[in-house]
This record gives structure tokens, C-alpha cells and sequence, in this order.
């Protein structure tokens, strides 16, 4: 891949945006904010890089510039001869981009990213992958496990930053805690009905302490002994309080 290195600069209303530049998830509004911030004060210290005349990699730095009012924005040019898909790698593995981006998210990347490289033929490994973008192997193996026990809509939600519902009405982005808690549902182990109303008496505590038992055991013995522990388990804590 040949490399970019003059800097040009071209009229912010100018600018069209290409979709691989949806890879990386939006900012949050502080996070938006803050980098609104440092290139009012600082400048635009990172360019952003066009592939044949398209922003691919930056959109955020161009909203905040429009925002500001900066008559420019400066960017570098990645080879027209790169193949779209080492386009995208730029884009996903891209430090810049990447740095306001929560664990969750970039394990995310991480998995899709080894998703594609599988279905080429790559035999990369989710370990060196997961390293590629600065998370743990487990936490690529959990997106893995939730996208086939949950669904592309949760997935793209913890993508964009959201927190999923769990046991309790509390909210997470723990991807062990929102694995959890689909596998369970998804297993009738829990329910959200009235006929489950006796799991909603527990403490959000008792009930955390409980996901986490059933879904080691779950991961051990199988769906029929966990649920079956897990109904004694409330019975048992029932009978406590």
C-alpha cells in the first residue's frame, strides 16, 4: 500500500462523505463537544483522509469545522489504486478515529473485521485480531457468541454506544452481562411476563448473582441443568428474605 503524505485542503461544503466511513460508530455528544473544543483552541491537528475524492475517515473532524465556521478542512489522500477493503482496515484501525471508542465498541470491530477476513479465506485468529484493536480475545469471542444467541439489533446498538436493558431495568454495556441475560431469556429461563413476576421481587444484586451462576453453568453443563438450579436459586433466596 503506498503511503499519503502532502496534506491538502478543500471547502467543507465541498466535502461528500463515503459510506465506509460509517464503520466506526458516532460520537457521543460530550465526546462530539470535546473535540469541537480542541480544534477550536488548537486547530485540526489530525487530517482526515479522502479516497478518490470522498471523506472516508474524519467526519466528525468536518462536522465540528462546519459547526465552527473554519473555511477549510485538511486532509490526506489514500492511493486510488487501494482496494476497498484495505480502505476499510485503514478506517477500523485508524488510532485517531478509534481512541473515544469504548471497549464494547471496538470489540465489535474487532469481530466484524475478523468476520470479513474469515470469509476471505484469512486464517487470522480472533486473538490477534482482538490485539489489533487493543481488547481481550474474550471479549471478541463474546460479540461472536451474542450475535448467534441475540441479534444484529442488539449488536448495533452496543455499537452506537447504547446500553441494553438487563435483569433488574438496569442498564450495560458489559458485553458478559448483556451475553448473559439474552442466553436467558432466549432460554426461558427468565421471562418478562407475569408468570415471572416472583424473579422480579429479587434485588438487582440477587438477581446479578444468579445470571452469573446459571450462565457458568449453562456454558458447563447445558440449558436443563441451569435452569433448573436457577429455579431453585430463587426459591432459595425467596425463602431467605
Amino acid at each position: 500500500m503506498k503511503k499519503y503524505v502532502k496534506t491538502f485542503e478543500i471547502n467543507p461544503d465541498e466535502v461528500e462523505i463515503h459510506e465506509l466511513a460509517d464503520l466506526t460508530p458516532e460520537m457521543t455528544e460530550a465526546q462530539f463537544e470535546a473535540l469541537k473544543q480542541s480544534i477550536e483552541e488548537f486547530g485540526q491537528l489530525e487530517p482526515a483522509k479522502f479516497y478518490r475524492g470522498k471523506l472516508v475517515d474524519g467526519r466528525h473532524r468536518l462536522k465540528a469545522i462546519k459547526e465552527i465556521g473554519i473555511g477549510h478542512i485538511s486532509h490526506v489522500n489514500i492511493d486510488s489504486q487501494t482496494t476497498l477493503e484495505e480502505v476499510g482496515e485503514i478506517v477500523e484501525r485508524g488510532f485517531e478515529e478509534r481512541r473515544h471508542q469504548s471497549p464494547t465498541q471496538r470489540a465489535i470491530m474487532a469481530y466484524r473485521y475478523w468476520a470479513r477476513k474469515k470469509e476471505a479465506g484469512d486464517k487470522l485468529s480472533q486473538g490477534e485480531v482482538a490485539k489489533m484493536f487493543g481488547v481481550g480475545r474474550a471479549q471478541v469471542a463474546g460479540i461472536k457468541k451474542l450475535m448467534s444467541v441475540g441479534s444484529d439489533m442488539i449488536v448495533e446498538a452496543l455499537f452506537q454506544g447504547k446500553e441494553i436493558e438487563t435483569l433488574g431495568g438496569r442498564t450495560t454495556s458489559n458485553i458478559r452481562a448483556v451475553l448473559v441475560d439474552t442466553e436467558l431469556r432466549n432460554r426461558g429461563i427468565i421471562k418478562d411476563d407475569t408468570s415471572s413476576v416472583k424473579h422480579k421481587e429479587l434485588t438487582y444484586d440477587e438477581q446479578e448473582y444468579v445470571s452469573h451462576v446459571v450462565g457458568e453453568i449453562m456454558t458447563n453443563y447445558g440449558e436443563n441443568v441451569a435452569k433448573a438450579i436457577a429455579n431453585g436459586l430463587y426459591a432459595s433466596i425467596k425463602r431467605i428474605k
